[in-house]
């Protein structure tokens, strides 16, 4: 996906600017794969997924960090992946970042990227919250609320926290019950609705993740989805010549 990206860019580029010819180019493909997933590394990260809870403020760091474009010297400490805290050799699995910044030495916890980048898009097209039996009237309604975010020119924390009050109140659903909440006020980490697939290419259709089985292909891509925006933007002004 990201070669046909670059392609289409330099294409099209040569076509819009009188004058400008693409003499040559290059693509350099980073591989952000763990050479190997273990075992154990995959019931670590199932445990993991079973227990973590996000902060409201760690969430709403988390939608700012979309809105300051996923930079990586925007990137928060809290963004930090615990995953990585508790696998006895990290190196091999995961990827702290090298750059001079607030995140520098940490591992990008990929739910928290995920959230920076798709959550407040998918809200407001009102596909965020399937199978969890939140109410149409409250579904549309968090979509006017990310909206009003992505439209203004500061965006407005305040409809942050209105999402979030919905997403935690047993009102918002038919159950009478929040799939999101956690301990002390807490969230259980929302994932975005059948972008995880599966072996056999089946996305999840369940949104908070403990819910969602994880399973080999799904875990594959937690770990790369952490690495690769890290690097990719680590490497990038070393790249472009």
């Amino acid at each position: 996906m990201e070669d046909y990206h670059v392609v289409r860019v330099l294409n099209s580029a040569s076509a819009k600017y009188s004058g400008l010819t693409i003499t040559a180019s290059q693509i350099t493909r980073v591989h952000c794969d763990p050479p190997e997933i273990t075992g154990s590394l995959e019931h670590q990260f199932r445990t993991w997924a079973r227990t973590v809870e996000y902060t409201r403020d760690q969430f709403k760091a988390a939608v700012q960090w979309g809105r300051d474009g996923c930079r990586l010297d925007k990137l928060p400490p809290v963004a930090h992946w615990t995953l990585a805290d508790a696998i006895s050799n990290p190196g091999s699995a995961v990827y702290a970042c090298r750059k001079a910044c607030a995140f520098q030495g940490k591992v990008l916890d990929p739910f928290f990227s995920e959230i920076a980048s798709d959550f407040l898009l998918t809200v407001r097209a009102t596909h965020a919250f399937p199978k969890t039996g939140m109410r149409t009237a409250v579904v549309e309604q968090l979509a006017e609320h990310a909206d009003a975010i992505l439209t203004a020119s500061r965006g407005k924390p305040s409809e942050v926290d209105k999402i979030l009050d919905a997403m935690l109140a047993g009102a918002s659903y038919e159950t009478g019950a929040s799939p999101f909440s956690g301990t002390g006020g807490k969230l259980r980490v929302w994932v975005r609705p059948d972008k995880w697939a599966d072996g056999s290419g089946n996305g999840n259709d369940k949104v908070v993740i403990d819910q969602v089985t994880w399973e080999g292909a799904r875990i594959d891509r937690a770990l790369y989805k952490s690495t690769n925006q890290v690097v990719l933007q680590e490497m990038a002004a070393g790249r472009v010549r």
